[in-house]
């Protein structure tokens, strides 16, 4: 059985990633049109990380699990591992 989630917590993390949903558009954008800017992809693997913890603080583990991936997807593309 799934723990229940406060809904205190699960509300302050819904504003949250509004939020970062918000930015991380502005920082897509600026990728499609600068491919390698450093700036909108660090900010987007800070965006990944902040609310893969937040997730989990929240007892979302399949969104964390999720968000865990794509920052590591962001983090390969930083280092040159994957091309974009």
């Amino acid at each position: 059985m799934a723990a229940a989630i406060d809904p205190e917590l699960l509300e302050a993390f819904l504003a949250e990633s509004s939020d970062g949903l918000e930015q991380s558009e502005r920082w897509l954008l600026d990728l499609e049109r600068q491919p390698h800017n450093e700036g909108a992809l660090r900010g987007l693997v800070q965006l990944f990380h902040t609310l893969k913890g937040a997730a989990a603080a929240v007892g979302l583990s399949d969104v964390a699990t999720h968000l865990h991936y794509g920052e590591s997807l962001l983090q390969d593309v930083f280092s040159d591992t994957v091309e974009i």
